[in-house]
């Protein structure tokens, strides 16, 4: 994760994301804790309140033994709450789940990545090996 939080930093040093590790961003009526999300900027960092999910520009989940759990109960709950692109790392699996496009409680739009690929986000281009 700490490759991955310092690829992004750029971004963050910018001002065009805001990066949160493992802090809440509340989804719905439920308050989860993706292990990294980027949001929108706010001009007071969202000290007076969490971020909710329309704030959420990429939210990332390493995904050791609790893969089921990402899958089956956070995933929908961030489409639901309009998460534009979610990366579920299957460290079991050694492949990127790369979810876009919601829609109600599920992505239209889902890519498996393994070793040798490549991820992009606003730019920041990031290989597989580095999530993996």
């Amino acid at each position: 994760m700490r490759r991955l939080t310092a690829r992004f930093a750029p971004l963050a040093a910018r001002g065009e994301v805001l990066l949160s590790v493992q802090n809440p961003l509340v989804v719905g009526s439920s308050e989860l804790y993706p292990d990294l999300a980027l949001l929108k900027p706010e001009p007071e960092g969202y000290a007076s309140r969490h971020p909710k999910g329309q704030d959420a520009l990429l939210v990332v989940e390493v995904a050791d033994t609790s893969l089921r759990y990402d899958l089956q109960v956070k995933l929908p709950l961030y489409a639901q709450a309009g998460v534009p692109e979610v990366w579920v790392v299957d460290l079991e699996g050694r492949r990127v789940l790369v979810h876009r496009k919601p829609e109600g409680e599920v992505y239209q739009e889902v890519e498996a990545l393994g070793p040798g690929a490549g991820l992009a986000f606003q730019g920041v281009a990031i290989p597989t090996e580095e999530l993996l």
